[in-house]
This record gives C-alpha cells, sequence and structure tokens, in this order.
C-alpha cells in the first residue's frame, strides 16, 4: 500500500514539474527542412509568364499576340486567383502578375497590330496616292 501511495505522490510531483517548465519556443530557424522539398512555383504560374513573353516577342512578327496575350493574361488571373485563396504556392505570385500584365500588353498591341493592317493600309494608300496627285501637279 506504501508503494502505491509512493509511486502516485512521485508521478504527481512528476506532472507539476512538467507543468512549471516553460515550454521550448519552436521557430522556424530550429525546424529542419532539409526533409521538406522548397516550395515552387505553381505550373500554372510559370505557362502565364511563358504565354506573356512568347505573346509579346513572338506576336510581334507573326500577330499571334491576338491569341496568346489573352491566353497569359486568363492563365495569369486564374492562378493570381488560386494563389489568393491559399489553393497555389505563394512563390509563383510574381510569376501570375507578370503573365497578366504582359498579357495585357500584347492583347492590346494585338488589337491596334490589327487595326493598323485592317484600317490604316487603306488609309495610307490612299493618303499616298493623294500626295502622289498634289506632286503631279506642281
Amino acid at each position: 500500500m506504501q508503494e502505491k501511495e509512493f509511486s502516485q505522490k512521485m508521478e504527481l510531483e512528476t506532472e507539476k514539474k512538467l507543468k512549471e517548465q516553460p515550454k521550448p519556443e519552436i521557430s522556424e530557424a530550429s525546424i529542419d527542412t532539409s526533409i521538406y522539398p522548397p516550395e515552387r512555383a505553381s505550373g500554372r504560374a510559370i505557362a502565364a509568364l511563358v504565354l506573356g513573353i512568347a505573346a509579346i516577342t513572338i506576336g510581334c512578327c507573326f500577330l499571334l499576340n491576338i491569341l496568346l496575350g489573352p491566353a497569359a493574361l486568363i492563365v495569369g488571373i486564374l492562378e493570381y486567383n488560386a494563389i489568393n485563396r491559399g489553393e497555389a504556392s505563394i512563390k509563383g505570385k510574381g510569376f501570375a502578375i507578370t503573365g497578366i500584365i504582359l498579357g495585357i500588353m500584347a492583347t492590346l498591341f494585338g488589337i491596334f497590330s490589327l487595326f493598323l493592317v485592317t484600317v490604316g493600309k487603306p488609309l495610307l494608300n490612299r493618303l499616298i496616292d493623294y500626295l502622289y496627285r498634289e506632286s503631279l501637279q506642281y
């Protein structure tokens, strides 16, 4: 009986000591991250960036920016919203924003280029004809 009381008394004392001890603070520096893979940007964020860059560079030559610009814009917006909801890695936020900006620029440039090709060329031809006729009168 004495042994049982003694063991109960020891358990109570041990529990008191454990409760009195301060809990160790865990910081990010104390966590071993070598076992976890590094967080990376998602594929959609990278795709938005690549589409935006392609729309600006390749689109200038072949008018592909009319197709690639809106694609970069849509993918970038979808990824940006996914990041804000916490469904995607925060590392891709810059890629998504850059894809959105490049998509807007490429789309506007594509619309302007299309306008120049369809409306601007006939106007330019008329202007050249007018200037040519005026030069013949002198």
